[in-house]
C-alpha cells in the first residue's frame, strides 16, 4: 500500500503510541480510581444498579467493562443495604469501595489481568480522539498542523499516562474534543443532522464526567458570539428554525443521558443541588437521572473536603482540588511555551479577522475550564481533571504554529522544532511513569520528596508490581512497612507488609488523636515503601528527613532507617526515644514450647505451653506474656490439635532464637473466658505455677488474645486490674465500655481489621472511645485488610488482625517498656 509523505509519520506515530499504550498496561497495577471503577462497572452490567460509584458518571467504566465481562469474573457485589449502610457510615467506606475489595477478594488470581482488559478501549478512546484533532487541525491550519497535533497526541507524557488507566480522563477529554467539534460544525453550516449529532455527543460528554459542566458556559459564549460574527457563508437561519434544532439537541442530549442510565433514574422531583438551584431549572433538573444529580451533590461533597490522614485511605474522593502550582509543574515546559506560541499565533489570526469562531471555539473551552476550576467549580475541577480536558484543544492551538514552517520563518521554525524536541525528551525520562511526570522547573521526579503533594490520591498504586519484584530480590526488607493510598489491601497484591508507623494530624504521637486507619508511634529503624502521596501529608511527612535508599517508578521510595538516624529524628519531632531492645544470649535451652498439664480441684485436665526465652538464667528476672486462644483452638475445636501452630505461638516459633519474653499458652476447653468460669480460673491457676517455676517479673506480665480470646482479655483484666503491666486484645469478639473505668490506668494496645464482617469495629471502637474518656491512652490500630482468611468461607471479610499483629517489632518493643 502507497503511502504519501504526510501519512507516513501518521502510521509511525499511532504505532508508537499503540506500543507504549500497551507497554504501560501491562507494565501498572491498577490505581486506587481504577479498583473502585471497573468493578462498579461490571454492578452496572450485571444489576442494572447506578447508585454504587456515583461520584463519576457511569459511561466511561460502562465501557471499560465490557471486555472484563467476556472473561467471566466472579462478582459478588453487596446487596444487603443494613450492612452497606453500616460500612458506610461507621467505617467511611462507600459502596464503590466495598465491591472493589470484594472484587478482588474473589478474583485475587487473576483480578490484574482483569484490569488490564479494562484499559482494553481507551486505545479506542485515543484512537477517536487522534482521527478528531487530526481533521480538525487539518481543516484549519493544513497538513502539516495535524502532524504536529498528532505528535503531541501520540506521545504526550499526560496523554500516554491517562490513555494506560481505566478511568473517565481520556474518554471524556474525547467526548468533550468530539462534541466541540461537532457543534462548531453546527454553528458554520446549521442544519437538522448536525444540531442532532452535537445534541447525542453532548448527551455521551455528560456520562462520562461531570467535570463536562465546566465547558457548557463556554459552548453557550461560542454560539453567543456566532450571531455577532459574518465570516461565514451560510445562509441565515430563520429563529424558529434555530429554536427547533436547539430544541431536538437538547432533547436528544437528555435521552442519551437517560438511556446511560436505561432509563430508570429519572425522579419527579429535584431535590438534590450543588450550592441550591434556581426554581426556574427545577423543571429541567427532574429530566436528569435522580442518580446523576446525586452524583453530583456527592462529588461536590467529597471533594470539597479532601482527606489526607490516612496511610492507607478508604477515601472515595481523593481527588484533591485545582492547583495553578500544579498545573505548572505537570506540563513540560517546552509544551508552555508552544501552548503561548500557539495562542499568540490564534490572537494575531482572529485580530486580522481571520477565522474568529474557529479560534474561539479552540480556545474558549480551555479557558473557561481554567477560569471555573480556580473559582466556583474548584470541587469539581482537580488539576488532573483540567490537564486532560484542556490538552487537546491546546493541541490543535499548538497545531497553529505550522505556518511558520515554511522557507520564510527559518529561525522561527528551529526554535519550535527545538521545543518540540524538549518535550519528547520529557516523555523519554519519565517513561515509564508517565502519571507521575514533573517538568523541568519542579526538578522532575528526582527530588519528588521534597516537593509537595503531587500525585492525585486517586493515582496511586501503579507502582506495586515493581514493589512486588523489588521485595523478592531483597528478602531481608520483608514484610516492609507500607505508607500508601489504596482502597484494597496490598495483600491481595502478594505484597508482604505491616503498616508505616505515623504521626497524627498534628504531628506528634499522641494516641488520643490518632487517626483510625494508622499505626501510631513517629519513626521506628526498618524498611519502608512510601508513595508521593504519603509524603505530602503530616503523617508521614518525616520521612523527608531522610534520604531514600531507593526510588521503585516514580511513585514509591524506599527507605532504610537505622536506629541512630530514627532517634536523631523523633528527638527533633520532640518524641520519646526508643525502648532498649532486651539482648538475650542465644543459646537457647529450650527449642520452642514445653508442654505442660494442669488438673483443677474437680480433677479435670487442662493443656497449656511455656515457652522460655533463649538464654534465660537465674538471678534475672523476664518479662511474661499470657495468650489466650480463640473459639476454634478450644480442646475439642475444629484447630484444638494444633493450637500452638496458629496465632500469637506461631509468631513466637518464628522468632524463637531471640525472643525476649516468657510465653504461657493454655488451652481451654470451652473456647470463652468469662471471668469467674472454670476456663478463666484455670488461666489464672496456670499463670501462678510458671511464676513459681521461672524467674519471671511480677511487675511486667501482659495479657493478650485474639477473637473470644480477646474479648477474654477485656473482661480478665475488668476483674483483676492489678495483674496486668500492659494488655493487647485482637479481633475482639466483643467488649464491654462499663468496665472501661476499671481497666484505664492499664496500657492498651488493640488491634482490628477494618473489614471484619464478623465481629465489626463498632465494638472496639466503643471500648476505645471509653477508655480516652475514662483518661486512658489507648493505642487502638485498623488494618486495612480483606485476605487473609482465604479459603474460609465463614467469613466474607477477614477475621484475621493477629497475623499482622504478632509479626509488628513494634508491638514488642512496646510491651518491652511497660511496666506496673
Amino acid at each position: 500500500m502507497r503511502f504519501t509523505i504526510v501519512r507516513n509519520p501518521i502510521v509511525l506515530l499511532v504505532t508508537a503510541n499503540f506500543l507504549l499504550f500497551l507497554d504501560g498496561t501491562l507494565r501498572h497495577y491498577p490505581t486506587v480510581d481504577e479498583t473502585r471503577l471497573v468493578p462498579a462497572g461490571l454492578v452496572h452490567w450485571r444489576t442494572g444498579d447506578f447508585s454504587t460509584a456515583n461520584d463519576v458518571p457511569p459511561l466511561a467504566r460502562l465501557i471499560s467493562a465490557v471486555p472484563v465481562l467476556a472473561a467471566t469474573p466472579f462478582l459478588d457485589p453487596c446487596v444487603d443495604f443494613e450492612r452497606q449502610k453500616y460500612w458506610t457510615e461507621a467505617v467511611g467506606l462507600d459502596r464503590a469501595s466495598q465491591d472493589a475489595s470484594r472484587f478482588i477478594y474473589h478474583n485475587r488470581n487473576q483480578f490484574v489481568i482483569l484490569f488490564c482488559l479494562a484499559r482494553v478501549p481507551n486505545f479506542l478512546w485515543w484512537a477517536m480522539g487522534a482521527w478528531i484533532i487530526y481533521h480538525w487541525a487539518n481543516n484549519l491550519y493544513g497538513k502539516p498542523a495535524s502532524c504536529l497535533g498528532l505528535i503531541f497526541w501520540s506521545l504526550g507524557p499526560n496523554i500516554l499516562a491517562r490513555e494506560q488507566m481505566a478511568t473517565p480522563d481520556l474518554p471524556v477529554a474525547v467526548a468533550v474534543l468530539a462534541t466541540s467539534y461537532a457543534f462548531l460544525g453546527w454553528l458554520r453550516k446549521p442544519d437538522w443532522n448536525r444540531a442532532a449529532l452535537t445534541g447525542i455527543l453532548l448527551g455521551i460528554a455528560l456520562l462520562a464526567d461531570f467535570a463536562v459542566l465546566a465547558l457548557l458556559p463556554a459552548w453557550v459564549s461560542i454560539g453567543t458570539a456566532r450571531w455577532f460574527l459574518k465570516e461565514h457563508d451560510a445562509p441565515q437561519q430563520p429563529a424558529k428554525s434555530w429554536a427547533g434544532q436547539l430544541f431536538i439537541g437538547t432533547t436528544l442530549c437528555l435521552w442519551v443521558l437517560n438511556s446511560g442510565y436505561l432509563f430508570s433514574q429519572t425522579a419527579p422531583a429535584a431535590r438534590d443541588g450543588v450550592g441550591g438551584s434556581a426554581s426556574g431549572l427545577t423543571s429541567l433538573a427532574t429530566l436528569v437521572p435522580s442518580d446523576y444529580r446525586e452524583g453530583l451533590a456527592q462529588r461536590w461533597r467529597d471533594s470539597a473536603t479532601e482527606a489526607g490522614d490516612a496511610s492507607i485511605s478508604t477515601s472515595a474522593s481523593a481527588r484533591g482540588g485545582f492547583s495553578w502550582t500544579m498545573l505548572a509543574w505537570k506540563i513540560p515546559l517546552g509544551t508552555l511555551a508552544l501552548i503561548l506560541g500557539g495562542a499568540a499565533t490564534s490572537f494575531r489570526m482572529a485580530w486580522m479577522r481571520s477565522g474568529v469562531l474557529d479560534q474561539l471555539a479552540v480556545w474558549a473551552p480551555p479557558v473557561f475550564v481554567l477560569v471555573l476550576a480556580s473559582t466556583i467549580l474548584a470541587p469539581i475541577l482537580p488539576t488532573s481533571s483540567v490537564l486532560i480536558l484542556a490538552a487537546p484543544f491546546a493541541i490543535i492551538g499548538i497545531s497553529s504554529l505550522s505556518i511558520f514552517f515554511r522557507p520564510a520563518f527559518r529561525t522561527t521554525r528551529w526554535l519550535i522544532l527545538g521545543l518540540l524536541a524538549s518535550v519528547l525528551l520529557n516523555s523519554l525520562t519519565t517513561y515509564p511513569s508517565f502519571l507521575c511526570c514533573l517538568n523541568e522547573a519542579a526538578s522532575g521526579t528526582q527530588n519528588a520528596t521534597s516537593l509537595p503533594r503531587w500525585m492525585s490520591g486517586r493515582d496511586c498504586g501503579q507502582d506495586f508490581g515493581i514493589l512486588k519484584s523489588w521485595l523478592r530480590e531483597h528478602p531481608e526488607s520483608r514484610p516492609i512497612g507500607l505508607a500508601c493510598r489504596q482502597i484494597v489491601d496490598p495483600q491481595a497484591y502478594g505484597l508482604e507488609y505491616t503498616i508505616a508507623p505515623s504521626l497524627n494530624s498534628h504531628g506528634g504521637s499522641d494516641p488520643k488523636d490518632a487517626p483510625w486507619y494508622s499505626l501510631q508511634g513517629g519513626p521506628h529503624p526498618g524498611w519502608y515503601a512510601v508513595d508521593a502521596y504519603s509524603l505530602g501529608t503530616v503523617q508521614y511527612a518525616y520521612f523527608k528527613d531522610f534520604k531514600p535508599l531507593q526510588r521503585l517508578g516514580a511513585s514509591l521510595f524506599i527507605y532504610n532507617l537505622s536506629r541512630d538516624d530514627v532517634e536523631s529524628a523523633r528527638r527533633h519531632l520532640h518524641l520519646s526515644p526508643l525502648a532498649e531492645t532486651i539482648s538475650i544470649p542465644n543459646d537457647a535451652l529450650h527449642d520452642g514450647f514445653v508442654r505442660r498439664s494442669y488438673r483443677d480441684e474437680s480433677g479435670v485436665e487442662y493443656n497449656y505451653a511455656v515457652f522460655a526465652p533463649p538464654g534465660h538464667r537465674s538471678g534475672r528476672s523476664y518479662p511474661l506474656i499470657l495468650f489466650l486462644h480463640g473459639y476454634d483452638e478450644r480442646e475439642g475445636g475444629p484447630r484444638g490439635d494444633a493450637y500452638l501452630d496458629v496465632t500469637f505461638p506461631l509468631a513466637v516459633k518464628q522468632r524463637r532464637d531471640n525472643f525476649p519474653f516468657f510465653a504461657v499458652v493454655p488451652q481451654g476447653r470451652s473456647g470463652g473466658w468469662s471471668p469467674g468460669g472454670t476456663d478463666a480460673r484455670m488461666v489464672l491457676a496456670v499463670l501462678k505455677l510458671v511464676q513459681d517455676e521461672y524467674e519471671v517479673d511480677p511487675k511486667r506480665i501482659y495479657l493478650t488474645g485474639v477473637s473470644s480470646g480477646g474479648a477474654g482479655v477485656w473482661s480478665l483484666a475488668a476483674e483483676h486490674p492489678e495483674l496486668w503491666a500492659a494488655i493487647v486484645p485482637i479481633a475482639t469478639a466483643g467488649c464491654d465500655p462499663d468496665q472501661a473505668q476499671r481497666i484505664s490506668n492499664i496500657p492498651c494496645w488493640c488491634f482490628h481489621n477494618l473489614y471484619d464482617f464478623k465481629y465489626p469495629i463498632t465494638n472496639p471502637r466503643a471500648m476505645i472511645g471509653a477508655l480516652r474518656q475514662a483518661g486512658g491512652l489507648p493505642r487502638y490500630t485498623e488494618f486495612f485488610g480483606l485476605t487473609s482468611d482465604v479459603g474460609r468461607s465463614s467469613s466474607l471479610g477477614s477475621h484475621d488482625a493477629w497475623s499482622k499483629a504478632y509479626m509488628l517489632d513494634a508491638l514488642y518493643a512496646w510491651l518491652s517498656q511497660q511496666t506496673r
